[in-house]
């Protein structure tokens, strides 16, 4: 039995304000990264230091539905920035571990720029693909031209085990 990690990027909408999920995060099992974002693993050389921060209090409704279900647990947010010092803490945990015998596998989640292209607005969470209205244009579109990108677009997770 092991521990999955569910959850989206969500971004916040110009005009209304609303978060709205654009995409789905990368749900492969990867227990040394889970335990980046987790803040469970510590290191003196390479902090990641702040704690689970629970659902945000806005949320997509997608999200906040999923959210409701009785098996996911711990949950958090975070932004892009922060999904960035992630992976290279993420990268040194690797290298320290394996040193030379094994180069990170890149089994985490990239974060988004502005510059990336929103392809789809997911409407319904379902297996094995999403529903989703076709969207054209680049995140910095959807969330303003003017919008802190850091500020009006987060990764939202929850785990089960």
């Amino acid at each position: 039995m092991g521990t999955d990690i569910h959850g989206c990027w969500e971004a916040k909408e110009k005009r209304t304000g609303k978060w709205l999920p654009f995409a789905d995060i990368n749900g492969n099992r990867n227990y040394l990264w889970f335990g980046v974002i987790a803040n469970l693993r510590k290191h003196d050389v390479y902090a990641f230091d702040f704690d689970l921060r629970g659902k945000p209090s806005k949320t997509c409704k997608l999200w906040q539905e999923r959210g409701d279900i009785d098996w996911m647990h711990d949950f958090t947010w975070l932004k892009p920035s922060e999904i960035m010092h992630a992976n290279e803490m993420y990268i040194f945990e690797e290298k320290d571990y394996w040193g030379d015998r094994q180069s990170p596998n890149g089994d985490y989640e990239l974060a988004p720029t502005p510059e990336t292209k929103m392809t789809k607005l997911i409407t319904e969470f379902d297996y094995p693909e999403n529903r989703s209205i076709p969207w054209a244009g680049t995140i910095q579109e959807f969330i303003g031209e003017d919008a802190d990108f850091d500020e009006c677009v987060r990764f939202v997770c929850a785990f089960d085990s």
